[in-house]
């Protein structure tokens, strides 16, 4: 009797099989996925924050974040000259405040959850006090993160400005508001 009910299961347990492969948590590393994008996501909101550091640590923590050859706004370029871009940034905004914004930052991740894209708004200001000169304004990132075992490292990097405003720095020029 054992073998005859197996042989001829009842209705109900048939549409499981379809059941069960439509759900994503049953997806082989679905968990990976989620935890690298996480991770990709963390990374990407550290990076950010890097760039409010005064200029020595700022630069020293490029090494960490950067694979050793990147896409830097559709230029492909080794690490010492993209060091030498972000040193020539530094230089000319050497007070910088780059506030991500949390609820605007997600990513997404290749099946094998190897590499992840993330997408972030962010709000910065940056300075340079001898020239008296401010920018600030809202950019969005798109970095493309490549996990070398569970270390993140940028391969790719791309912003565009959403909105900016340029101006001297009137409180240093002894103009008063008042």
């Amino acid at each position: 009797m054992p073998a005859a009910a197996r042989t001829e299961p009842p209705p109900a347990t048939k549409p499981s099989a379809p059941a069960v492969a439509a759900r994503p948590s049953e997806e082989p590393g679905g968990d990976k996925r989620s935890t690298r994008a996480t991770a990709a996501r963390d990374f990407a909101i550290d990076y950010l924050e890097s760039w409010s550091a005064s200029n020595e640590v700022a630069l020293e923590a490029t090494a960490a974040f950067y694979a050793p050859r990147i896409l830097f706004h559709g230029r492909e370029m080794t690490m010492k000259r993209l060091f030498n871009e972000k040193r020539r940034f530094a230089k000319r905004w050497p007070e910088r405040d780059y506030r991500p914004r949390r609820d605007a930052i997600g990513a997404t991740c290749n099946p094998a959850g190897e590499v992840c894209t993330v997408h972030a708004v962010f709000d910065f200001t940056a300075s340079n006090s001898r020239r008296r000169r401010v920018s600030q304004g809202t950019g969005a990132l798109q970095l493309i993160v490549n996990f070398i075992g569970d270390k993140p490292v940028i391969v790719a990097e791309h912003s565009t400005l959403l909105g900016q405003e340029r101006k001297k720095n009137l409180a240093q020029e002894g103009v008063s508001h008042d």
